[in-house]
């Protein structure tokens, strides 16, 4: 006898590719949400060192816009390299560095020589002298002597002080070439000898490093009599005029970059966090995993809406409802997500491409990005409607 009643039916199936698809999926909104925000904080920052970089720069005409970004990279490298030299002088010369410091400021009008490239020459003497032996008091004095030497040198022979420091630097180190066209004659003996008559050695035995160093440096002052005090004598010929203009003006490009520094720093600052989140899913790699992912969201969608329309009682099942609900909601925020990662982009690209941003942008390399782009653009523009309802 037949009898009328519920049969149940028990559906069951491999789950793990929707799961992990909606496990992925919530990853790559994390990340892009992150990325998004990150890259709103970075250009925030950015933008109001770029405003404070445009009011320092405002005055330029637009059309000298190379000439301006040449002196903007001038003067931003000038800055970096004298806080490296001061530092550096610090560092060798100890108790001495300030006094070392303080020194190459006076030196582009007296001898032709900017800060920048007076604080480099004495360091690298410096850098000889001490492991030598040398006290750094001593090494000092004698690293100032020989650049201001050089700027004699150089004015005394037509030179510039470039040649003539490292004619000086070479001479040190025990080659006697470089020194010979600017009149200075060294040789084993007379090292020997003046090392004898400065009373440094007895004359018997090989000479320590410091011994020879300071015998060497004493031959040199001793062949360069002549020279020295040169650049002062002659300071009215064009040559010396124009070296000192040019010393001068290398210190005035330092100096105007050093003021600039600290608003270059935050806006690079700024700039490269917006460059890092970028990046992260500018990578290939990163891009298809995500949109592997959407793919197989997609794919695990379809197959659980064939499940449904076969099995029309699984939609009265709660907890279906609740993965209905949660995967609309995972397309949401993806569609938010990817919304905000690509406003983000587009507000980057516009600060790389405007002036003042894009001087920084030109100086330290930070190119306009592309976007996000899929096929179906149109299509995932709107929030999708997850809906199980189809009989």
């Amino acid at each position: 006898m037949a009898r009328s009643g519920q049969v149940r039916v028990s559906i069951t199936g491999d789950a793990s590719g929707l799961k992990r698809s909606v496990a992925e999926s919530e990853t790559a909104i994390g990340r892009l949400n992150a990325a998004a925000r990150n890259a709103r904080s970075s250009l925030d920052s950015a933008g109001i060192a770029g405003v404070a970089l445009g009011s320092a720069m405002g005055t330029l005409a637009a059309n000298a816009a190379p000439m301006v970004i040449d002196q903007f990279k001038k003067a931003v490298s000038g800055a970096i390299d004298l806080g490296e030299q001061t530092s550096k002088a610090t560092v060798i010369f100890r108790e001495q560095g300030r006094a070392v410091v303080d020194w190459s400021d006076d030196l582009a009008k007296s001898f032709g020589v900017s800060e920048v490239a007076a604080l480099k020459a004495a360091g690298e003497f410096g850098n000889m002298l001490v492991p030598m032996g040398i006290l750094p008091a001593k090494a000092a004095d004698m690293s100032r002597s020989m650049v201001q030497l050089a700027g004699d040198m150089a004015s005394f022979n037509n030179a510039s002080p470039q040649e003539t420091l490292e004619a000086l630097r070479s001479g040190l180190a025990g080659e006697s070439e470089p020194l010979r066209r600017f009149g200075v004659f060294l040789s084993d003996a007379r090292i020997k000898q003046e090392a004898l008559n400065l009373h440094l050695s007895d004359g018997h035995g090989q000479l320590t490093a410091s011994q020879k160093a300071l015998a060497t440096y004493a031959v040199i002052m001793k062949d360069t009599t002549n020279a020295q005090g040169d650049f002062s004598r002659t300071s009215d010929s064009l040559a010396n005029r124009q070296r000192a203009l040019q010393a001068q003006w290398d210190n005035v490009t330092a100096k105007i970059g050093t003021a600039m520094l600290p608003v270059i720093s935050k806006l690079a600052a700024g700039l490269t966090n917006v460059v890092n989140t970028m990046e992260a899913f500018h990578n290939p790699e990163a891009f298809q995993k995500f949109q592997q992912a959407q793919g197989e969201l997609g794919s695990a969608l379809s197959r659980l809406l064939v499940v449904a329309e076969r099995y029309p009682d699984l939609k009265a099942n709660q907890g279906f409802r609740d993965l209905r609900v949660q995967l609309e909601g995972t397309e949401n925020r993806i569609t938010v997500a990817r919304n905000r990662y690509i406003q983000a982009v587009q507000d980057y690209n516009v600060l790389a491409r405007s002036f003042p941003t894009n001087l920084t942008a030109m100086v330290f390399g930070y190119q306009p990005k592309p976007n996000f782009s899929v096929s179906n653009e149109a299509q995932i523009s709107a929030p999708p409607q997850v809906d199980f309802g189809k009989k």
